[in-house]
């Protein structure tokens, strides 16, 4: 017995649509430019920025007292010259970076104002620090911050400015004054 011409058209249509449907479906993951695993973010606090092959990580500005607080980042040098951090900027303010340049090898990371030992004395000898002082920031804000470097372009991000409590309570600050 042969099936109607009605049936067996409704049977092709519905045949030619499945694929149509899947194809549709499968390729909507990828359809839009910015799909999530494409977009650059930062798994935890703080911010980055780039520069050629410069990239400063892990950028906070810490503070307990308003108006003065500490840089903390990470310098990552990918590139095959040697490069050097010459001055830091929170909001405007210049920062008073020990030592006053920070030279950051290639292919090496150089930590700013974070504890190599997580001693707050010790940190203020064994790494660069950079404190702000005289500037409108406090804790629970924001501020840009900018890096200048030798040879490279100077980066600006804007970064949290988070108390010093918690996994930020040994960053060494700069002196009441």
């Amino acid at each position: 017995m042969s099936k109607p011409a009605s049936l067996r058209r409704r049977l092709g249509l519905a045949g030619m649509a499945v694929p149509l449907l899947l194809a549709g479906g499968l390729s909507g993951c990828s359809a839009q430019y910015t799909a999530a695993t494409a977009a650059s973010y930062v798994p935890g606090q703080g911010t980055f920025a780039n520069s050629g092959s410069l990239k400063v990580r892990a950028i906070v500005v810490v503070s307990q007292t308003t108006g003065s607080g500490a840089v903390t980042a990470v310098l990552v040098n990918d590139g095959d010259s040697d490069d050097t951090l010459t001055g830091v900027t929170v909001g405007g303010a210049k920062v008073a970076l020990t030592p006053s340049t920070v030279p950051i090898p290639a292919h090496s990371m150089v930590k700013l104002g974070i504890p190599a030992s997580g001693d707050a004395a010790a940190a203020a000898k064994e790494q660069p620090t950079a404190f702000v002082t005289g500037s409108n920031i406090s804790a629970g804000g924001t501020a840009d911050v900018s890096f200048s470097f030798n040879d490279t372009p100077t980066v600006t991000a804007t970064s949290m400015i988070l108390a010093n409590t918690g996994e930020y309570a040994e960053i060494p600050l700069p002196a009441a004054g």
